[in-house]
């Protein structure tokens, strides 16, 4: 009888180790899932953050195509290709209206005009205030894009100072 109590108590032990073990599992298991959440929350605030910094945004058709100007980047869109660079200082022409970013990457050019000009979405009927004429080429391209449409501000761009005007 002794010997029996011996062995129960060995079972009881056993069991009530490996119930600990479990529970050690699920914590751990916890753990890993609320860092993964907390990175998955992180990578959305930086999107949210980058897309906050966008201060122009502009659209054309016939070719669909998209251009963001931002803080850091200018990305330009269409259906079959993109072209990002870096964030360049634009250039403005006197008494005209018309803001000039003129950039030259390695493998890209790219001229955009953005003119203080209504201009009506040849599609949607959309006005906007602002008419954009962007001419484009990638190195390896035997050829300059040119691709027309319409934009709008977001907020005060970036490197606007003094009497400059604000378009």
């Amino acid at each position: 009888m002794h010997f029996t109590i011996k062995i129960s108590a060995l079972c009881l032990l056993a069991v009530s180790l490996s119930c600990m073990d479990k529970k050690k599992e699920q914590s751990t298991s916890n753990k890993t899932e609320t860092v993964e959440d907390s990175l998955k929350t992180t990578k959305i605030q930086i999107l949210e953050n980058k897309k906050s910094t966008i201060y122009f945004r502009a659209s054309g058709t016939e070719p669909f195509w998209d251009l963001e100007l931002s803080k850091n980047q200018i990305k330009l869109k269409t259906i079959t290709d993109s072209v990002i660079t870096p964030y360049v200082a634009p250039s403005w022409i006197e008494n005209s209206g018309v803001k000039v970013y003129e950039i030259q990457t390695a493998s890209s050019q790219i001229k955009i005009q953005i003119n203080q000009l209504e201009c009506t979405n040849a599609m949607s009927g959309e006005v906007s205030p602002y008419t954009v004429n962007i001419e484009y080429k990638k190195k390896a391209e035997p050829s300059l894009h040119i691709i027309q449409g319409c934009g709008n501000y977001s907020s005060q761009t970036p490197g606007d100072q003094g009497n400059k005007p604000a378009y």
